[in-house]
């Protein structure tokens, strides 16, 4: 966004950039927040072990500690990307010309998130 203004001293103009209020944005684009899901966590990779991380934006990050087995009214979007955490499964096979290329065969699950 950019904005002119003139310089009565010398009666010059001069574009000056504008930069929009952060602030304002982030918490209209926080409202992911609000929207939860009750679900079991299931940790699939490493069963019994908690995990943690961060989630949301640099300027309101959103903490989790999630423990085995436990139960959590998480945003739908966390539990979205718990989801399609995985481990890809490639196989090798010829590509016709006799030279073996990887493939894809597969996905693991790092966890599972059940519905309460």
């Amino acid at each position: 966004m950019e904005k002119i203004e003139v310089d009565q001293k010398y009666n010059t103009e001069e574009k000056v950039s504008v930069i929009p209020d952060k602030k304002q944005d982030t918490l209209e684009n926080d409202d992911w927040i609000k929207d939860t899901e009750r679900v079991e966590f299931i940790n699939i990779e490493t069963p019994g072990l908690a995990l943690k991380f961060v989630y949301g934006s640099t300027r309101n990050p959103q903490k989790y500690h999630l423990f085995h087995g436990g139960i959590y009214d998480l945003p739908k979007k966390v539990v979205k990307h718990l989801e399609s955490c995985g481990t890809p499964i490639y196989t090798y096979a010829p590509d016709g010309q006799g030279k073996m290329v990887k493939t894809p065969k597969g996905f693991i699950p790092r966890f599972t998130l059940r519905s309460r």
